[in-house]
């Protein structure tokens, strides 16, 4: 009986424990899932802007984007970024190239305030990798 008893605390606690772990395996998907994709400042194809590509990997492309009467200058570069409590922060190999903050309206907002909010326009990356 004793031994019994032991077996079922052993089961309880596993169970417990690998229950809590998909739980947090499924938050962090989830909010991954919410950046993955491609966001775009307003007036990016007609005029000027960014644009932001944001891979699975955590890999990333950003694109800047200014026209200057008939000329058109593009510019692209890789980043890699992470997401951590509604902040998505965009690396250039290890320097902060930009912070962004998911408000509840799903747009991305940059800490820089003078920049346009960034809205999402797809779900995949695959034009772009």
């Amino acid at each position: 009986m004793n031994k019994s008893l032991s077996l079922f605390y052993v089961f309880v606690l596993l169970l417990s424990f690998s229950s809590c772990t998909k739980d947090n395996d499924d938050n962090i998907s989830n909010n991954y899932s919410s950046i993955v994709g491609v966001w775009e400042q307003e007036g990016f194809m007609d005029v000027s802007g960014q644009r932001l590509v944001f891979a699975p990997d955590q890999t990333g492309i950003k694109i800047f984007k200014s026209t200057d009467g008939e000329f058109v200058t593009s510019t692209a570069s890789m980043c890699s970024w992470e997401y951590t409590s509604n902040m998505v922060t965009v690396y250039e190999v290890d320097v902060v190239i930009g912070v962004y903050t998911l408000s509840s309206e799903g747009q991305l907002i940059s800490e820089n305030s003078e920049e346009l909010p960034f809205d999402k326009i797809s779900d995949t990356t695959l034009d772009y990798y």
